[in-house]
């Protein structure tokens, strides 16, 4: 009887494939050019991203969560053989040169295990979301490294305005989650403010420090303009706060966000 092989294990949050995928374009686009590191690169991060599901299944089952044993042969088998090709890729490039890759592997690794956990015990927060994003979206200092063989302030930067972008997605979800459970509408000028006090603080915040990494040369300062779609819909979207929210909508929206923002980054003089 032949076996039969499982069906790979994707993750259905489409966002985070976004999360992963916008900062190495944006990077690209910085770059201007193609090398065959560059594509090492990207088989290595999409591997291992591939992985992080399979590695969550495995876990929770040793960590006392008993996963049933067809998800657990997937598990091990896609899991592997991600993680192989990713640790092949990664080892061409470190072979090659690219040395910081293996501090940038454990950084991932960290960030995937404190995530990890944080959901395990807590369920998901922003600290847990922007905790898993800080690992995803390493992608674009890592491309940047391997195309100039350096790590300089510039990847510094970019990775600082990702995961400052993609944290703002992040607040804004869970404002709206917050909404949904209170069940009541409509809500006062006063209820809508104090439930989006965080959604308004983070944006205001990431305003300042973008304006500040421009002001000190660290990124160019049309940057700014990336974020201004973004900030335009959250601070809007804290006005007409309503406890009917389609999130599929919402997820759509905000993924056509995080495009506009990558082709802004790219397209703008000087970013």
């Amino acid at each position: 009887m032949a076996t039969r092989i499982p069906k790979p294990m994707l993750t259905k949050e489409h966002g985070s494939w976004a999360v992963l995928l916008i900062p190495i374009a944006v990077a690209a686009g910085e770059v201007g050019a193609w090398s065959t590191d560059i594509l090492f690169l990207l088989v290595a991060a999409l591997s291992a991203f591939v992985s992080y599901l399979p590695a969550q299944t495995v876990l929770r089952h040793v960590t006392g969560n008993p996963q049933e044993a067809s998800k657990m042969t997937a598990s091990v088998l896609w899991g592997s053989l991600s993680l192989a090709v990713a640790g092949v890729s990664t080892l061409y490039l470190v072979l090659n040169g690219d040395t910081l890759l293996v501090a940038f592997a454990a950084i991932a690794l960290l960030f995937f295990l404190v995530n990890f956990f944080l959901v395990t015990r807590f369920q998901k927060t922003i600290a847990s979301d922007l905790i898993g994003m800080a690992g995803l979206t390493l992608g674009a200092p890592a491309l940047l490294y391997v195309s100039r063989g350096v790590l300089d302030v510039e990847a510094f930067s970019l990775y600082l305005l990702c995961l400052l972008f993609f944290g703002c997605s992040v607040v804004y979800v869970h404002m709206k989650m917050k909404v949904v459970e209170t069940k009541r509408d409509p809500l006062s000028l006063r209820e809508r403010l104090a439930l989006a006090r965080m959604n308004i603080v983070y944006h205001v915040a990431v305003i300042a420090i973008v304006g500040v990494l421009a002001l000190r040369h660290w990124t160019p300062a049309l940057s700014l303009v990336a974020f201004i779609p973004m900030t335009i819909h959250a601070l809007y979207g804290t006005f007409t706060l309503s406890h009917k929210v389609r999130f599929k909508r919402l997820g759509w929206l905000l993924l056509a966000q995080s495009v506009l923002f990558a082709l802004l980054m790219i397209v703008l003089p000087g970013v």
